[in-house]
């Protein structure tokens, strides 16, 4: 069976894996990226990960990184502090001289989405939306079995849509970004603000079962704020499933019902009967999603 390799680069890890053609993960493995310490440092782990799980039958590499990129070239053209040197990588050239296979490039919430639609949560949906929600916003759309990128192919950044003109300044630059508000970072802010020294989400997740008040309370803050973002997802793209992945999706129905709430008093009524729902394949949905690219052949 014809089966690919897919590869998730973070600032802190690297997950590798050879996919079958039905999304089956066969083998796998976990580097570290060392992402702060350059370039040279994140392609020796690169070749590290792929290495160790390369195997007969590989009809090429796909890869997700964060950072834009252009999925025609494989070029990084930005990148973000976690990965030092990275904007300027000419990847897919790098890894193809290599590894002398077929190498597809794409931005992780791009691949994220598409692993999601291919053999996860959001099979075969017309227009699928996934929202990563962690140390930023990350997102991916999947409009008729294609990645939407945009007109150069860096678009579909949900999470810098400003939802406050003159608010919090982001870390892209920008000003008013829902990843700002509501991104993990924003949410343990949140709640030192009100006086809650947390620093992880599995404490979040702790307290809210447990029915902390203050807790609770900054996951409803934050959720009605990706909820009325979510309105303007709805509204402009009219998807049939949007996904919530990422370690804040782990708060699961106390994140979505806010999300839920406002969505149904705000989105244009063509558009509410659209699923939110937490994406399935956790983790993996970089590396199933990069083989994708192999598989769909970019997904163009």
């Amino acid at each position: 069976m014809p089966k690919a390799i897919g590869v998730d680069i973070g600032g802190t890890k690297i997950l590798s894996a050879v996919i079958d053609e039905k999304g089956n993960i066969v083998k796998s493995l976990r580097v570290p990226s060392e992402g702060r310490e350059g370039r040279e440092k994140i392609l020796s782990h690169l070749y590290e990960a792929i290495e160790g799980v390369l195997m007969n039958d590989i009809e090429g590499i796909g890869i997700g990184t964060a950072g834009q990129v252009d999925p025609d070239t494989g070029m990084i053209v930005t990148a973000t502090p976690n990965l030092k040197d990275w904007a300027g990588t000419p990847l897919k050239d790098i890894i193809e001289e290599r590894f002398n296979l077929p190498t597809y490039v794409d931005n992780d919430g791009n691949v994220a989405a598409l692993g999601e639609w291919w053999a996860g949560g959001g099979r075969g949906a017309r227009c699928l939306l996934c929202l990563t929600i962690g140390t930023g916003i990350g997102s991916g759309i999947i409009y008729n079995g294609k990645v939407f990128r945009g007109a150069k192919g860096v678009g579909a950044e949900l999470g810098h849509m400003s939802i406050k003109y003159d608010g919090i300044r982001c870390n892209c630059g920008g000003v008013g970004c829902i990843e700002a508000y509501a991104s993990g970072p924003a949410l343990i802010r949140r709640l030192q603000e009100k006086g809650k020294s947390i620093t992880t989400p599995e404490e979040i997740q702790r307290c809210a079962e447990s029915g902390d008040k203050i807790v609770l309370e900054a996951i409803e803050e934050i959720g009605t704020l990706l909820g009325y973002a979510t309105v303007s997802f709805i509204n402009i793209f009219n998807p049939d499933i949007i996904l919530l992945s990422g370690g804040v999706s782990n708060l699961g129905d106390f994140l979505i019902n806010p999300i839920r709430k406002v969505v149904d008093t705000y989105a244009l009524p063509g558009g509410r009967d659209v699923k939110i729902t937490r994406a399935t394949l956790g983790e993996q949905a970089g590396v199933v999603g990069a083989s994708a690219l192999v598989f769909l052949k970019g997904a163009k």
